[in-house]
Formats: C-alpha cells, sequence, structure tokens
C-alpha cells in the first residue's frame, strides 16, 4: 500500500485543481482512479472543469456510478470500497482507504485543509501506515 500526502505551497484553489489535473494525466490510462470529494456539487464542479480542460489533453471520467468501467471516476463523498488509486479531496479520512492499493490525500497551504490533513496524517499512523510526503518542488506528477 502506497500512502502519499500531496501538500502544495500555495493557498490558490487554481494551482490545487492544475495540479489534481496533472496528477490525473500520469496517472491514466495505467491506473483507474477514484477521486473523492466533499460533496456532489464539488464533483459535479470538477467535472466541468474537466470537460473544459485542454481538448488535445482529454481525461476520460465520470460521475461516481454513472460509468463503472471510467478510469477516472469523481465521487461527491462516498467511494467504493475498493479500488487502484484513492485521491482524497474530502476533508475527513475515507473509511475504506485500505481497500486501494495508492491512496493520495492531496492538500495546499489552506489552514483548514492542514490542519484535516495533519488529523489524516496521524489516523494513518495510529493505523499503522506511515505516510510519504511529498513537497512541493518533488511533486510533479
Amino acid at each position: 500500500m502506497r500512502l502519499e500526502f500531496h501538500v502544495l505551497d500555495t493557498t490558490a484553489p487554481r494551482a490545487r485543481l492544475a495540479y489534481l489535473i496533472r496528477l490525473l494525466e500520469r496517472l491514466w490510462p495505467e491506473k483507474a482512479c477514484d477521486v473523492r470529494l466533499p460533496d456532489e456539487d464539488a464533483a459535479r464542479r470538477l467535472d466541468l472543469q474537466l470537460w473544459q480542460h485542454a481538448p488535445q489533453a482529454f481525461l476520460p471520467h465520470a460521475l461516481g456510478e454513472e460509468a463503472p468501467r471510467t478510469h477516472i471516476r469523481l465521487w461527491g463523498g462516498t467511494v467504493p470500497t475498493h479500488g487502484t488509486v484513492l485521491v482524497n479531496l474530502h476533508p475527513q479520512l475515507c473509511e475504506h482507504w485500505r481497500g486501494y492499493d495508492h491512496v493520495i490525500e492531496l492538500l495546499d497551504q489552506s489552514p483548514d485543509l492542514l490542519e484535516r490533513g495533519r488529523d489524516r496524517w496521524r489516523a494513518y499512523r495510529a493505523a499503522g501506515v506511515t505516510p510519504t510526503l511529498i513537497k512541493p518542488e518533488e511533486a510533479t506528477p
């Protein structure tokens, strides 16, 4: 099991989105990826942003259960119990994280995100897994 915390050196939401897109481009098509967002509205917004992303760099994706075989699935909170890669943008720990081969927590320098990220880091450590910290200069997906 790989567990990584990617922590960007910014509070700009666009930077976090740009990094997420580069990360998904790197993961696709080799690995199926579930992206967990705080709620359904956030999932729909990301869906729209991915559709508006550069046409030559299309990322095949779908909202959650709409297309179970799609490599990139966007979930508004709840995710399947297992999979290959989980990218967690939700502020809370995913209860099914152990069902994934690779978990990525994506944070920026927003105080609330950092505090909740620290809570998740401690929860992973308490569960016996030591996350790897990926710093922005190392985090070129």
